[in-house]
């Protein structure tokens, strides 16, 4: 009966962990969509959210972790249903994650290529204000032309 017991309780942690990892994914994906939209986007909100989202699933990790340590066992044994349904989870987990690590990857690059863009318009601004400043005399008065013929 032990067995059922932390099997039903280990199915039930792996399928919350599956809920934050798809709420991870999503904020992900709005994150991505709000910059190939170029749309002025709160960054620090989604990464707040994120990473409430990492924390949420640590602690589930070591809730499994604790539930397999009282059990004495390495690799528990369940009966058949409760190990496909957590089998499933698993799966189901390892889709996730897989997205969202492309996804990160991508978001990655484009927030990379964004902050270069940015890197390089501050640059041309600058050349323009020195190009600018420099036909300016400092200290000097600019020249006053006077109509000698007349």
């Amino acid at each position: 009966m032990e067995d059922v017991d932390a099997g039903k309780t280990i199915g039930a942690l792996f399928e919350k962990k599956l809920i934050l990892f798809k709420r991870y994914l999503t904020l992900t994906e709005g994150m991505k969509e709000a910059m190939n939209k170029k749309a002025p986007i709160d960054l620090p909100v989604f990464l707040s959210k994120r990473e409430d989202c990492i924390a949420e699933i640590e602690n589930v990790d070591s809730s499994i972790e604790t539930v397999i340590q009282e059990r004495g066992d390495d690799r528990p044994h369940f009966p058949a249903k409760l190990q496909g349904r957590i089998d499933g989870c698993f799966k189901d987990l390892k889709d996730v994650m897989g997205r969202v690590a492309s996804l990160d990857k991508e978001l990655t690059a484009q927030i990379r290529e964004e902050g270069e863009n940015i890197k390089m318009a501050l640059l041309k601004t600058q050349n323009a204000i020195k190009a600018a400043t420099g036909y300016k005399r400092p200290g000097k008065a600019s020249p006053r032309f006077l109509d000698t013929v007349r």
